[in-house]
């Protein structure tokens, strides 16, 4: 499995696509960061015209600038999670081959590739690690506040939030990939079901309050909050470690049947 994972994320790295991907997410990132960071100085401008302390004390680049950009950019993986499992499972021809050839096995070209896609996930997540460190390195205190500007702790918590959420993004999406032989077929089922599973919260108009509840719990959103804001629940974890192993096993298995 790990030359299969290292093939892949070779493939995928040193690829035009690749390329290509890699400049979008930072160009969007960047974009979002600078947006956020405008309206965080016109909030902080509003406060300091206005004299109120309660709105002084308010203003906290962690909570206010940081987890806005990260909650962002969990959007952004929405998009990247379809296409990255497209083209590891759905896009390459040699998944196919591998599979009807029994050789390697259904479990080791599954986790192998999804490994790889759990890798440059990470690695993107990590990418937002930047934005803290400029904001130390180049930013202030906001208005009224003293000591550094970024809680460290809490970025790192953040981008881990953000990494687990995009490993269960990619993993639901290679159940698709993993089923569907057309790659346009396998990339558009995976982006609705996300966005699908990303709004169940927003169902309580349409179902009783108690099964509002349950969807709600199922939604990536509902476990986010906390974790961008820096705060660690055990809840959450099992949450998200629960939900990738169930889609990394239903990839697998989604490979076996198309190995028969």
């Amino acid at each position: 499995m790990t030359a299969l994972l290292v093939r892949e994320l070779r493939l995928l790295v040193t690829s035009a696509t690749g390329g290509v991907l890699g400049a979008v997410w930072a160009l969007c990132v960047a974009a979002l960061f600078l947006v956020d960071l405008t309206a965080f100085e016109q909030a902080e401008q509003r406060a300091l015209a206005l004299g109120d302390p309660a709105l002084v004390a308010l203003l906290d680049v962690n909570d206010l600038l940081l987890s806005s950009v990260l909650g962002n950019v969990v959007v952004l993986l929405l998009f990247f999670a379809p296409l990255l499992a497209m083209r590891l499972f759905a896009d390459d021809p040699t998944t196919r081959d591998w599979l009807l050839h029994a050789a390697p096995s259904a479990t080791t070209v599954g986790l192998g590739k999804l490994a790889a896609g759990v890798v440059i996930v990470a690695g993107l997540a990590g990418s937002t690690l930047a934005l803290p460190a400029l904001l130390a390195v180049f930013g202030q205190p906001a208005a009224g506040g003293t000591g550094p500007v970024v809680d460290v702790a809490q970025a790192v918590v953040a981008t881990g939030t953000l990494a687990a959420c995009g490993a269960c993004f990619v993993a639901v999406a290679c159940v698709a990939a993993a089923v569907f032989d057309v790659p346009l077929a396998a990339g558009l089922v995976a982006f609705l079901v996300l966005v699908a599973w990303w709004l169940l919260p927003s169902t309580v108009t349409l179902v009783g309050p108690d099964v509002a509840r349950w969807l709600a719990w199922a939604s990536p959103s509902s476990h986010l909050e906390r974790g961008l804001r820096g705060v660690l629940d055990g809840g959450d974890v099992v949450w998200f470690v629960g939900t990738f192993v169930s889609a990394a096993l239903a990839t697998v298995l989604g490979l076996a049947r198309g190995r028969r």
